[in-house]
């Protein structure tokens, strides 16, 4: 990975130098630039080639960042990182799973309110109380998806929409 980012270095070095060089010599610049396979051309060419580069760079950049954020995470060494990205999306998955299967519970939909969850909570202890006619296990159920949507509440003055 830093073979990559040395080569790009001094590719990007000798722009730099070349591109200086050219700097002060517009007005020669300009005229050659009409000219097929002139001067002006090959540094359109390499100014063409620079961009792409840095884009390059750009790229790697970013994922040596999410290889690192990885990696600090727990993750397993680069080599893995196809199969630990694999993993983190399924995590993902499952909460939004577990997320919904609460909120269906519940019997709310998003974006919900601190005072709709309790008032949607009451209404479903009443049914599904085993005082009521519910069983355990649907009460435990409820007191669990009540305590999954409660951190994902927003403020009673907050506006839905």
């Amino acid at each position: 990975m830093s073979d990559i980012y040395g080569i790009l270095g001094i590719c990007l070095l000798s722009f730099l130098l070349i591109s200086s060089f050219f700097r002060g010599r517009s007005k020669r610049r300009a005229r050659h630039q009409a000219e097929p396979g002139s001067m002006g051309e090959i540094v359109g060419d390499m100014a063409s080639r620079i961009a792409s580069l840095q884009e390059e760079i750009f790229r790697l950049r970013s994922e040596n960042e999410d290889l690192r954020g990885a990696q600090s995470m727990g993750a397993p060494p680069p080599h893995d990182f196809d199969e630990f990205m694999a993993e983190k999306m399924s995590n993902e998955f499952r909460e939004r799973t577990r997320l919904e299967t609460a909120m269906k519970i519940m019997g709310v939909t998003s974006p919900w309110t601190v005072g709709e969850l309790k008032v949607a909570f009451r209404e479903r202890v009443k049914i599904f109380h085993p005082d009521q006619g519910g069983t355990a296990q649907q009460f435990t159920e409820l007191q669990a998806a009540y305590e999954e949507l409660k951190p994902f509440s927003k403020p009673d003055g907050a506006a839905t929409h």
